[in-house]
């Protein structure tokens, strides 16, 4: 067991950076930027309580004004000298009226104008990102509300915790009507993030920006547990207003009842295909932005995360329901990254993003109106378990017919061992899946790319071992002298490693799909789900003992030749599939052919993965001709 428990922490080791957020992957926060904005927006929302009328009516408050107009220049300087001269230029000037419009104790209003618009034009120049990737998760913000706030806002935020009386000032209450509906999400994440200084209210920089939003939104709901909003319908605002305007905002531009903006303050992450179809819509969007800017890194960015967090976590049940589209759908992204990167016009990429546009309409047309049953549900998950399930058993069986031919039947249980370690660890996957789709779909294709790759190494060389062993002296001859007697356990991992990983990868893939699968159908079907995995282990295994018997009949070099072009075939599926996983992620350019798509042989109309192909099919020619 020492020897599995030694490959797991290697594999985790190794691989454990790219399970990061993919939020991550095109994060272009700056700190400084963030502060400045966040004191801007405290500026702006606090005014009124220091100024009324052309009169101070709390020194106190007016004093910290005026400390935070000073920090503000402060930041506004550290962070202008790279920008350009218009950019800074206009940022000086709305500044120093800012500033005049304090300093001459101008109405709370005019203020708060100034402050907005010099706000917004700090984010544009830095790019800062002010709004989450997805709707935050707001049960998710309770446990860390219970955990980092109570102590101090009180369980049901009523600035009531057991540390409030020591504090000074005392902490804020958010059933504070008049305060609340002057902030916004944004602001408050701003405060979770960065602390505010001269209170008791430090800063949380080890959460992740996605747990930061999760807080920030449950924050806001806080002061409408209660409220008759279950029947109120919000009209359709975008994620960003929903975000960076406060309530006072959304209902004088929505003109909204006090029940829908509760509704949509209350409301909870449902991840169906239309919140992954519209981020990838939205993504779009911001490709031609980006790309009108003349910004072609970010253009690029942004049209790989439309791909990896709007399209890849539906690409099960797409493909289920319309292979067609599936497949179409996934060339367009792959066509638009392509034109970004070879700066085509703008109007060129325009019509490309219009035309993916349009197949994700048709796409979500068709989810919608697709209703997930028990038996559709059943069929899904079986037939991904058998696709997934038929490589690694096809390599596991190889090993497993040279081994019992050879009668080593001493080596078979590390096999065993290998293949029901990447089960088990596919199980463990299982249960954070939902979360790993929504918030790890870069590091899930780069994994991916990197077990593939791994997986066609291992299968090149065993397959070049095997095809060298013309007879049963000679394969028992080496068993004897690296295995049998084997003290260090290397040869042992060898075998442990092989069976792992090759499987690994099929149950990685399958629980990604499954998830899927479990997502579209609001989690509605998991006894239907649990069956076809059920049903497909027992196919597989009818399968496996087959083929074990027909194999026990075949020369031994016959059944060495045999399992070396399996092994050389899996391993060209394998190569196709891993370069696609990384110009999935946008990690190897994609460089268009035209040439036919045949996704089950790993075959994809691009020179990338052709030619990682052509040179995994070269080696199996030559091990096929070596005597």
């Amino acid at each position: 067991m020492q020897n599995i428990v030694r490959l797991q922490v290697i594999i985790f080791t190794l691989f454990s950076p790219f399970l990061k957020p993919a939020e991550s992957f095109c994060n272009t926060t700056a700190e400084p930027a963030r502060m400045l904005v966040h004191t801007i927006s405290y500026i702006g929302n606090d005014y009124g309580n220091a100024v009324s009328g052309g009169k101070v009516i709390n020194e106190d408050e007016y004093n910290e004004m005026l400390e935070f107009i000073e920090s503000a220049q402060k930041y506004l300087n550290e962070l202008s000298h790279s920008w350009n001269a218009a950019d800074s230029g206009k940022a000086a000037i709305l500044m120093k009226q800012l500033q005049l419009a304090v300093q001459t104790k101008d109405e709370p209003i005019k203020v708060d104008k100034l402050a907005s618009v010099l706000k917004q034009t700090v984010i544009t120049i830095t790019n800062l990102k002010t709004y989450p990737s997805q709707h935050p998760d707001i049960e998710n913000g309770k446990k860390l509300y219970t955990a980092n706030c109570v102590q101090c806002h009180g369980t049901k935020g009523f600035g009531d915790g057991p540390a409030a009386a020591a504090l000074v000032p005392k902490p804020l209450s958010f059933h504070n009507a008049d305060r609340m509906s002057a902030t916004s999400a944004a602001h408050t994440f701003n405060t979770i993030r960065l602390g505010m200084a001269g209170t008791a209210m430090v800063p949380f920089p080890d959460l992740k920006d996605d747990e930061v939003w999760d807080l920030a939104f449950y924050v806001l709901s806080l002061r409408y547990e209660g409220v008759a909003a279950s029947t109120a319908t919000p009209p359709a605002i975008s994620l960003e207003e929903i975000a960076t305007l406060n309530d006072k905002e959304l209902v004088e531009k929505y003109n909204l009842s006090d029940e829908q903006i509760a509704a949509l303050r209350l409301k909870k992450l449902v991840l169906t295909s239309d919140v992954f179809l519209q981020k990838a819509d939205k993504y779009l969007l911001e490709v031609l932005e980006y790309y009108r800017s003349s910004d072609n890194s970010k253009a690029g960015k942004y049209a790989t995360l439309a791909y990896l967090e709007g399209i890849e976590p539906v690409e099960a049940s797409l493909k289920a329901t319309d292979p067609a589209l599936g497949g179409r759908i996934e060339q367009q992204f792959f066509t638009i990254r392509k034109l970004i990167a070879r700066r085509v016009p703008e109007t060129e990429l325009a019509d490309s993003v219009e035309a993916a546009r349009a197949s994700l309409r048709e796409a979500q047309n068709l989810l919608q109106n697709k209703e997930y049953s028990f038996w559709l549900a059943l069929a899904m998950s079986l037939s991904v378990l058998l696709r997934e399930g038929l490589e690694a058993f096809l390599i596991i069986l190889i090993i497993l017919s040279v081994l019992r031919a050879a009668n080593l039947n001493g080596a078979i249980k590390w096999v065993h061992i290998g293949w029901l370690s990447a089960t088990a660890t596919g199980v463990c996957l299982w249960f954070a899946s939902s979360a790993f789709i929504a918030k790890n779909i870069a590091g899930v294709e780069l994994f991916e790319g990197v077990i593939s790759l791994i997986a066609v190494a291992m299968l090149i060389y065993i397959g070049f071992w095997l095809h060298g062993k013309s007879s049963i002296a000679k394969w028992k001859e080496y068993v004897n002298s690296h295995i049998q007697t084997a003290t260090n356990g290397g040869s042992v991992l060898g075998l442990v490693s092989l069976s792992y990983f090759v499987v690994f990868r099929e149950v990685f893939e399958s629980v990604l799909f499954l998830s899927a699968i479990h997502i579209e159908s609001q989690g509605k079907q998991g006894y239907a789900i649990l069956t076809g995995v059920l049903l497909a282990f027992v196919i597989l295994l009818v399968f496996a003992v087959a083929v074990l018997r027909f194999s026990s009949k075949l020369p031994i070099p016959t059944l060495f030749r045999v399992s070396s072009a399996v092994m050389g075939l899996l391993a060209f599926v394998l190569a196709g599939k891993g370069i696609h996983s990384f110009q999935e992620v946008n990690w190897v350019p994609v460089h268009g052919i035209p040439f036919i798509r045949v996704e089950l042989l790993g075959i994809y109309p691009t020179i990338e993965t052709t030619a990682a192909q052509a040179i995994v099919a070269g080696f199996v020619i030559l091990l096929l001709k070596k005597k």
